[in-house]
């Protein structure tokens, strides 16, 4: 029960006599109203219990729904960075590319880099069209010695 178990206001055996004892037709008639009240209160609080209950299975249930929504909002974050963190190192790949093929007189054929060009098929096919018709890289290799 929501306030603990119920007390009878008739604690001591004399005291349970003595209402008993008493007659008369208001005394019965204010009991039986006693006992109709009495009865509706333990009903409200048995609906009190039984909304209480729901409520606390919601709170639960939101409150598991919020830590997985948590995580999965953590783990796209360090995705996002690990994209980031990828689209970093390709740039600063295709930038030693460039200053290589700048230092060997090559060139990219006039092309825009990738952070001020739009993203379209037409510049990628032109990027891999260049270099498909160019020759083997090693970006690694120093041709300089």
């Amino acid at each position: 029960m929501l306030f603990g178990p119920t007390k009878s206001l008739l604690t001591t055996p004399s005291q349970i006599s003595a209402f008993d004892n008493q007659e008369g037709p208001d005394m019965s008639d204010e009991l039986a109203k006693t006992k109709i009240e009495l009865r509706s209160h333990h009903e409200k609080v048995a609906i009190w219990e039984e909304g209480l209950k729901q409520a606390r299975q919601a709170c639960e249930a939101w409150k598991a729904d919020a830590e997985h929504y948590k995580l999965k909002a953590e783990q796209a974050e360090m995705e996002r960075n690990r994209a980031m963190f990828e689209r970093d190192q390709l740039m600063q790949q295709l930038e030693a590319v460039k200053m290589h093929l700048a230092s060997s007189g090559l060139s990219l054929g006039g092309l825009v880099t990738p952070q001020l060009a739009p993203p379209n098929e037409f510049g990628e096919g032109v990027l891999r069209a260049a270099l498909q018709n160019s020759q083997p890289h090693n970006m690694f290799v120093n041709y300089m010695t």
